[in-house]
């Protein structure tokens, strides 16, 4: 199994214009400010570009629809996708399987998030580790991820999607396998919905 994700920088890189964009993503355009405009942008294009990579699709509008729990997915391509943004960064994770992906920008240990949303044991995590605060943006990362993978935060609360560890750095949560991978400042956690062991490619997107 492979999850193919894919990240952008929307300061750092000017996206082009999409002329046959999704519904879905254009309901989204709606009275907006240039900065979400320019992320929903991005969401779509790096949707498009992923799948036009491995083959799935060329050109055209991409048909979108949402479960009953609200997450988005593919009408008439057989795979299933998720979207992250965080700050300036915005990436895509598409997969045969579900999947969630979430991105946060590295930030300090929060006490008091930690206390409402964390078991004992994530905190006692926290604790043990010299850099804190990458493990709690990760701790963070990890329980998103896991969420959406499932379809919407209805299924749970971050404190409900308790993590273990083990084999030393691993993660994972109800049985599946979290992945995680530091670029710069930020953490992407990825989470598939399968008990096979997964190859994780993560690669910028660059215009």
């Amino acid at each position: 199994m492979k999850v193919v994700i894919r990240w952008i920088d929307i300061v750092k890189n000017s996206l082009p214009e999409i002329n046959e964009l999704s519904d879905y993503r254009r309901e989204k355009l709606n009275n907006q400010s240039t900065y979400l405009h320019i992320r929903n942008m991005a969401c779509e294009y790096l949707l498009r570009e992923t799948l036009r990579e491995q083959g799935l699709f060329s050109e055209g509008k991409l048909s979108i629809a949402c479960s009953p729990h609200g997450k988005p997915y593919l009408c008439d391509i057989p795979v299933h996708f998720n979207i992250s943004h965080s700050e300036d960064i915005v990436a895509c994770a598409v997969s045969q399987c579900q999947v969630g992906l979430d991105v946060q920008k590295l930030s300090g240990f929060n006490q008091k998030l930690a206390n409402r949303y964390f078991s004992p044991d994530e905190i006692e995590r926290i604790n043990k580790e010299e850099d804190k605060n990458g493990m709690f943006t990760r701790i963070w990362a990890a329980k998103e991820s896991f969420i959406k993978a499932l379809g919407s935060t209805l299924y749970g609360s971050l404190r409900e999607a308790a993590l273990s560890f083990e084999n030393g750095d691993n993660i994972s949560c109800r049985g599946y396998r979290i992945y995680s991978q530091i670029i710069s400042d930020y953490i992407f956690c990825c989470c598939p919905l399968t008990e096979e062991a997964c190859e994780i490619e993560i690669k910028e997107l660059l215009k």
